[in-house]
């Protein structure tokens, strides 16, 4: 049910949230950075929202930028944005600053799917650190 419920769904993290206080020019400036940087097809997304509640701070006492939520059309239009699965990243560079941001569009797991592809990745780690030439 979680899964089925996720899979028209894409999660790209530390994309700067506006300082607006209207919800209506938040979500208008996230959707304008998902067109214009990221590139999405505005036909695409159905709609986007920010997860967890503003202001939370992180163990080191940061805000944390909360993760972006993009709800697309279809279940193959969320593969594509994330590589079928495997992530994919996009470059962008701040017009001000000059400086080049890595943002990732990544599948929305459910805590299960998060899990087990954490473990993974530990595995995988392991395995390469005590076999370093293959």
């Amino acid at each position: 049910m979680e899964r089925a419920k996720r899979e028209c769904n894409v999660v790209i993290n530390n994309i700067p949230e506006s300082k607006a206080i209207d919800g209506r020019t938040r979500k208008s400036q996230d959707m304008d950075f998902l067109i214009q940087r990221c590139e999405f097809a505005a036909a695409d997304i159905v709609s986007c929202f920010r997860a967890g509640k503003p202001g939370q701070k992180d163990q080191d006492s940061n805000v944390r930028v909360r993760p972006l939520i993009v709800r697309l059309v279809s279940r193959q239009r969320a593969q594509y944005y994330c590589n079928d699965g495997k992530g994919y990243s996009v470059d962008v560079v701040d017009e001000d600053t000059g400086v080049k941001h890595v943002y990732w569009i990544n599948p929305d797991l459910c805590q299960a799917d998060r899990e087990a592809r954490f473990l993974a990745r530990l595995e995988r780690r392991r395995r390469m650190n005590e076999n370093p030439h293959h």
